[in-house]
């Protein structure tokens, strides 16, 4: 019996996920689930694989019989527990896979059930596709981080370094972007949000890095002052993780605290 709880308590968090989901009143309660479905899903493959996969099949037959939708919301992240439980010691890999996944999750789902309502009624239209990237990345992000501190390895999000290639990606996409009459703009443009949603994902393990060190209410200062300037921080997270390829604030490339033992 001890082997099956995790498997019982992933199944059950994956169904209410995915009810959740289906109720606008209930959409941030789902979101908040969602993030531990890959976690769980590890722990639950560590104690019984055949437990996982029973619970991974119970859950969607029961999401299926409540809602044609509601398996949609939740095998993603079932998919990204059992990618992380094979690539969790590759920040770079896990983050991006995840975010490549909820990306084309959100992508199927458009081509399913049409253009969300809050799409619909948003500024960026033909620019959906780098923001729906964008949001992919962060949650993805999120969920590997969840992941981590539940199998305590949280050290490993430290290293997350997507390398060089998204500063080009960003040149150039931002260079074309300018063009006056440059007839493909808008891909310009969505490549350029993929770009700065790396450099975002990178900011974000560059800024737990720079204040892992200070004391507990400085750490709570900076929470609330999160909580409060979410974009403030993401802006931050953003310059930080760009000027991270040259600056190398954690010595990943030479050595030092995070960069001289990679296991």
């Amino acid at each position: 019996m001890k082997g099956l709880r995790a498997p019982a308590l992933y199944g059950l968090i994956t169904v209410l996920a995915g009810i959740t989901a289906e109720s606008p009143q209930w959409l941030f309660l789902s979101m908040g689930l969602s993030l531990f479905i890959p976690a769980l899903f590890v722990i639950a493959l560590r104690e019984s694989l055949p437990g996982a996969l029973i619970s991974s099949a119970v859950a969607l037959g029961v999401l299926a019989i409540y809602s044609t939708r509601a398996p949609l919301e939740v095998i993603p992240f079932q998919v990204i527990g059992a990618l992380f439980s094979r690539w969790y010691r590759r920040p770079e890999i896990s983050v991006f896979s995840a975010a490549a996944i909820l990306f084309a999750a959100a992508v199927i789902e458009e081509l399913l059930f049409g253009l969300p309502p809050e799409v619909k009624s948003s500024l960026f239209g033909s620019y959906r596709w780098g923001v729906y990237f964008f949001t992919a990345l962060l949650f993805g992000e999120a969920t590997y981080g969840v992941a981590l501190l539940f199998t305590g390895r949280g050290e490993l999000f430290l290293r997350l370094k997507f390398g060089f290639w998204p500063v080009p990606l960003f040149l150039v996409c931002g260079a074309l972007s300018l063009l006056p009459g440059f007839p493909y703009r808008e891909v310009a443009v969505n490549g350029l949000i993929v770009a700065l949603s790396l450099f975002t994902g990178q900011g974000i393990a560059v800024i737990l890095h720079l204040i892992r060190r200070l004391s507990p209410l400085a750490r709570l200062i900076i929470l609330i002052a999160v909580v409060i300037f979410p974009l403030g921080f993401l802006t931050a997270a953003l310059i930080l993780g760009f000027l991270d390829n040259w600056l190398d604030f954690r010595k990943l490339n030479g050595g030092g605290e995070n960069g001289s033992n990679p296991d």
